[in-house]
This record gives C-alpha cells, sequence and structure tokens, in this order.
C-alpha cells in the first residue's frame, strides 16, 4: 500500500514592496511626453502563478488620471499630453500604489508616492488695459516719460502667485 500525499500551494503570502525606497520626487510641470517616474514592483513567496501573479494599480491621489501605473509592468508614469501635469492646478501628489496577487482570496500591499510639481515660467503675462500715452517730440532722449510712482499699468500672469514666474516687469521698446 502507498500513499500519495500532494501539498497544494494556498495563498498564505501576498506580495510585498521593497522597503525602504526612494518615494519623494520633483517632476517639472508641462511634460509634453509620457515620462518613467519609477518602477514600482513587488515579490510574492507563494509558488505557483496562480497564487503569485501580480497586478498593479493607482488606488487614490489621482484625481485628474495624470498618472498611469502599468497594471502588467509596475512602471509609474506621468501621462503627458493633455494630462500634463500643471502647477498651477495641483502642486503636490500622494499617489497610493496598490500590488494585488491573483490568489484566492488576493493579497495586497501599498505603498505610497510623493510628487511635488515644480513650477516652470510658462504663462504669458497679459496687459489687462491698454495704456496709451502720448510724447512731445522735441523731449530730449533718455528722459523719463512715465514714473512707476503713481502709475499703475494693469496686468496680469497666470502662473502661481507670489512665486518668482509670476512677477511681472515692464519694458518699453521703440
Amino acid at each position: 500500500t502507498s500513499i500519495t500525499i500532494t501539498v497544494v500551494d494556498s495563498n498564505d503570502n501576498g506580495p510585498i514592496y521593497p522597503r525602504p525606497f526612494d518615494n519623494s520626487f520633483t517632476f517639472d510641470e508641462n511634460n509634453i511626453l509620457q515620462t518613467v517616474m519609477g518602477v514600482y514592483v513587488t515579490s510574492d513567496l507563494d509558488f505557483t502563478v496562480t497564487n503569485n501573479a501580480v497586478t498593479y494599480s493607482i488606488v487614490a491621489g489621482d484625481p485628474y488620471a495624470q498618472f498611469d501605473y502599468r497594471a502588467d509592468t509596475g512602471t509609474l508614469l506621468a501621462r503627458g499630453g493633455a494630462k500634463k501635469l500643471d502647477y498651477e492646478n495641483k502642486t503636490f501628489y500622494n499617489l497610493t500604489l496598490r500590488a494585488t496577487d491573483t490568489g484566492v482570496p488576493p493579497n495586497s500591499d501599498e505603498i505610497n508616492i510623493f510628487i511635488t510639481v515644480v513650477d516652470l515660467n510658462d504663462e504669458t503675462p497679459v496687459c489687462v488695459t491698454p495704456l496709451t500715452m502720448y510724447v512731445l517730440e522735441n523731449q530730449p532722449i533718455g528722459r523719463e516719460v512715465l514714473t512707476a510712482e503713481g502709475t499703475h499699468i494693469p496686468a496680469t500672469d497666470a502662473d502661481a502667485p507670489g512665486e518668482p514666474n509670476s512677477k511681472i516687469t515692464y519694458s518699453f521698446s521703440q
């Protein structure tokens, strides 16, 4: 008489992100193309593919769908194009990434990625009201015709208020 014992893998291990890892980034706004920000993959100690195959997803922190976390590769991308990052709309992201295995019941692990968007000088100042002034033709070269004191030339700049890129300076050309 013989007895055959078959050990079946149960889903007793979940995917695990390696720790510690670099989870804080700065990233320029206005990315035109998709840009790889990092690859975040896990290990799962279960023996069979049924229990250790993993899919990746973003579960929080991406309200405008500006990031793509590839389900099969764990590659995190900034989408670019129409979904480009824009400092004037959002300056910081706290993404929650999840790895989920295919076992029953599924196990998962999560990590947070912190992204600070860097403001670029991407907005053009706009004069709100045109300024018309007249200068007599016989004025000497270099004579001041307009002073900042008491004169306001209304203009706006859509770059972040109070930041260096929103500071407006004026100059005149012939």
